[in-house]
């Protein structure tokens, strides 16, 4: 999940060279509708650099090792934005159904929570209080601290004795933009912001007994790091992302492998209560189904053809059309009684 939240990158590609002090701010957050394209150096030999003023950032060798794509959307889109009502703003993780929600104000942007797998089965981790990533606006010298909780309850059985187990995570930040000049990246060279964040991260497991009923600590941990961003102007989100250890050692280092393009998410289909997403869809299209008693879902091609018919097994469904030619196709979702729930179409764009 932090992984996740930590490694979103977004930014238009502006290769100037000249040296001047910028400022960021809401407006420069990457919109719906963008697609993004993030490398990560799992080696790295590159280190953060000195801060200061017109400073010049060499980070040229960094290397790609994984790319990971992120998909900008409405949460409105998504199957799980109900969770996060006040987010304005949604990001897809690749192809894994793992969605981060943000809200986008003029005095910061602010990390919500997440709805995904995080090794205990699939469900929503809302921050309270939010994570703070970074204050608007933005320029040399901008401060600002903020403490993220998230807490995640639920039933576990595995341990003798007890029926529920809970997880608590508490991150203190002490951030600074703490220089601004030019940094290059293996995209190019960008002026940008440093923003410098002192994190102190608290992590506890409790199990709920059942008999005597309460709850008692398993696990106890703390870690102290240093998190890099740079930002630049015309997005927002950072070229760069660098995770230091108190003793300089570089955990991950995650950058902007490609320009942000235009795609992702459009419109979403949505009848009686059914939405279906992305519209187009390419690889994979997805049917909420939260709202509805469904058992099945089929998909026509424009004769009235079924191409795919889908037992349905939970509130979100996918369906492959990678192999389907482009063009309008129908869906009709039905109970298990047979009785029909709705029906419509979406397109499908190679």
């Amino acid at each position: 999940m932090k992984k996740h939240l930590l490694t979103l990158s977004a930014m238009l590609f502006a290769g100037a060279s000249s040296f001047a002090q910028i400022t960021v701010d809401q407006w420069d957050v990457a919109g719906v509708n963008t697609v993004i394209r993030q490398a990560a150096d799992t080696n790295p030999t590159v280190g953060p650099g000195p801060s200061g003023a017109n400073v010049s950032w060499n980070l040229a060798a960094m290397q790609q090792h994984v790319v990971d794509t992120l998909l900008f959307t409405n949460p409105n889109w998504t199957p799980y934005g109900s969770s996060f009502p006040g987010a304005n703003l949604a990001v897809q993780f690749g192809s894994q159904n793992a969605y981060a929600y943000l809200n986008n104000q003029s005095n910061g942007l602010f990390a919500m929570g997440q709805y995904g797998d995080f090794g205990l089965g699939p469900m929503a981790a809302e921050f309270n209080p939010d994570d703070q990533m970074i204050a608007f606006p933005s320029t040399y010298n901008t401060t600002y601290n903020n403490t993220s909780v998230v807490t995640i309850t639920m039933p576990f059985t595995q341990i003798p004795g007890a029926d529920s187990i809970r997880i608590k995570s508490t991150t203190i930040k002490t951030c600074m933009v703490d220089g601004w000049g030019n940094v290059t990246t293996p995209l190019g060279m960008f002026p940008s912001l440093r923003q410098k964040d002192y994190r102190r991260t608290y992590d506890t497991i409790w199990a709920h007994a059942i008999f005597p009923p309460g709850w008692q600590m398993l696990q106890a941990n703390a870690d102290t790091n240093y998190h890099f961003a740079w930002w630049a102007d015309g997005v927002g989100f950072p070229l760069v992302e660098m995770d230091s250890a108190l003793d300089g050692t570089i955990d991950g280092v995650n950058w902007l492998q490609a320009t942000p393009a235009p795609g992702g998410y459009s419109e979403p289909a949505v009848y009686n209560n059914i939405i279906v997403f992305p519209n187009p869809a390419s690889g994979q299209v997805r049917f909420d189904l939260s709202k509805v008693e469904a058992e099945k879902v089929e998909i026509l091609d424009a004769a009235g053809q079924v191409v795919a018919a889908l037992s349905v097994t939970g509130d979100l469904l996918s369906a492959d059309v990678s192999t389907l030619s482009a063009g309008i196709y129908f869906f009709r979702v039905s109970a298990a009684s047979g009785a029909f729930l709705g029906m419509g179409r979406f397109s499908v764009a190679h």
